[in-house]
């Protein structure tokens, strides 16, 4: 376990990238040498992504506790069962990979880490693909490139096989060609992918963030101090003639009008457009939902297809009840999801994505295949504190930019706003509790990527290609067990 959480180190808050190649190194070589081993393997798998997760997730424990009212003694048990849930999807994979011959494993277990990422990213209320493999690779913009071409799923599987090939050779004592064959072919594709010039045009965003106490506003109410801050800073920056400006999410805490009651709102938006989230209510269902305000009015309206358990509905609310978490059961009204992907195609072709929605490769990827040439990231990631949570939610974010090739302009409450190009080099950012605005000219970009054409299909070939092996052999199974069997046996 002591390997999952020096694994954990590589990510924020701690961000020691480089070390990511050590855990993972001991790990596989650990791995390979039990491959032919039964159950013992894959205790030892889960109880090293059990560490990993547990550790790297450990700012969900002060959120249970201060936001969902759960007594602190009780917190690591929904933590726990997360981190279990998340760890078998991962072990999943692992048995995934050894259904095929034993010395395929170099090949196979880098697209059972894929297709575990992948599974978790689908099940359990939507999935959760948060934290992947292929994160600490943001520090290294050059090593994200091979995204455009498998995605962030993908990348995890090439950051195992960069590891595994060498461990692999150095077990067989030769040479295996394929290995560093592939490497130079991605290598070069990078170096020439990140050369190509893109030749956009520019628009000039602005991106605000209020500073907000998330935790003082929960307590004592809306005061109104987020809204105030936010038209400040706005007014400031249209000394900037800016094209577009962000505000995060939870400026408003319930409902916008346009008839008014934001007047001032209404107003600013005659200058400028403005993109910003509040709550819609439509046909007695409640929304969380960006708008789009230009010249005075709403030009157009996303609602969030994606919520967030625990934070936008509770997930089996009795039970939390009876674990404790009172407080967010009784302050949760449940929102509804969206069904169209947030794109906008002015003034600028916009692909929208309000907080958790950045973390799913394929929400984003249907926005940029409706279109979208800007991405734009409006969330609230206060809730989680300084415990690495909004650091790991922003580098998520910027491998979107990476796998679709298009930049990143994003409005984060407390931080950390900031601007990506369509390489996933961080430009510019907000550090996290700080107040103010930022702007940036962004290179708008309309090259398409290989996977924002195909999506995932590299774990999911995997995965159809492992189910269809394991109904084989358990088939193989029956039919053996049935012809060794005495005839009386089989005609019971």
């Amino acid at each position: 376990m002591a390997l999952g959480i020096l694994l954990a180190l590589a990510y924020p808050p701690f961000n020691l990238w480089w070390s990511l190649p050590v855990p993972l190194l001991f790990y596989l070589s650990i791995l390979q040498s039990r491959v032919g081993t039964g159950y013992r393997v894959y205790l030892f798998s889960f109880l090293f992504w059990l560490a990993f997760f547990f550790s790297s997730l450990w700012w969900i424990l002060d959120f249970l506790h201060f936001f969902g009212g759960m007594p602190k003694i009780l917190t690591p048990l929904p933590h726990l069962f997360l981190c279990s849930v998340l760890s078998l999807f991962m072990t999943a994979g692992l048995a995934a990979a050894r259904l095929f011959p034993g010395s395929w494993f170099w090949w196979t277990y880098p697209l059972g880490i894929a297709f575990g990422e992948w599974i978790k990213a689908h099940i359990i209320w939507g999935g959760f693909p948060w934290n992947s493999l292929s994160l600490p690779l943001t520090h290294v913009p050059v090593l994200l490139q091979p995204a455009s071409l498998i995605g962030s799923h993908g990348l995890s599987a090439w950051v195992v096989f960069l590891l595994i090939g060498p461990l692999v050779m150095a077990r067989q004592r030769k040479i295996l060609w394929a290995w560093p064959a592939i490497l130079v072919a991605l290598a070069a594709y990078s170096i020439v992918w990140m050369r190509h010039p893109e030749e956009g045009r520019k628009v000039k965003a602005v991106v605000v963030q209020t500073g907000v106490d998330e935790r003082h506003r929960f307590t004592q109410g809306d005061d109104g101090q987020g809204l105030k801050e936010a038209l400040g800073f706005s007014r400031e920056a249209m000394a900037l003639d800016p094209d577009l400006i962000l505000w995060p999410e939870s400026v408003f805490v319930g409902e916008f009008h346009a008839d008014g009651s934001y007047g001032d709102v209404i107003e600013l938006s005659k200058r400028k457009p403005l993109l910003i989230v509040a709550n819609l209510y439509e046909a007695g269902k409640a929304y969380n939902s960006a708008f789009l305000l230009q010249d005075g009015k709403i030009l157009g309206t996303y609602r969030k297809r994606h919520l967030v358990p625990f934070g936008e509905y509770l997930p089996l609310r009795g039970l939390a009840e009876k674990l404790g978490m009172i407080r967010v059961a009784r302050s949760i009204a449940d929102f509804s999801p969206g069904e169209s992907p947030g794109f906008f195609p002015a003034p600028v072709p916009l692909g929208v994505s309000i907080c958790f929605e950045a973390v799913f490769p394929q929400l984003v990827r249907q926005e940029v295949n409706h279109g979208a040439l800007l991405l734009a990231g409006l969330t609230n990631d206060a809730w989680y504190g300084a415990g690495g949570a909004a650091e790991q939610h922003f580098r998520q974010a910027v491998i979107r930019c990476a796998e679709l090739h298009r930049p990143l302009a994003r409005a984060a409450l407390t931080g950390i706003s900031g601007f990506t190009d369509s390489h996933g080099r961080i430009q510019k950012w907000l550090p996290l509790g700080e107040r103010g605005f930022m702007a940036a000219d962004v290179e708008l970009s309309g090259r398409p990527t290989f996977y924002a054409m195909v999506g995932d299909v590299l774990p999911a070939l995997f995965g159809l290609s492992a189910g269809l092996l394991a109904l084989f052999r358990g088939y193989s199974w029956i039919r053996r067990r049935r012809t060794t069997l005495p005839p009386e046996a089989v005609s019971r």
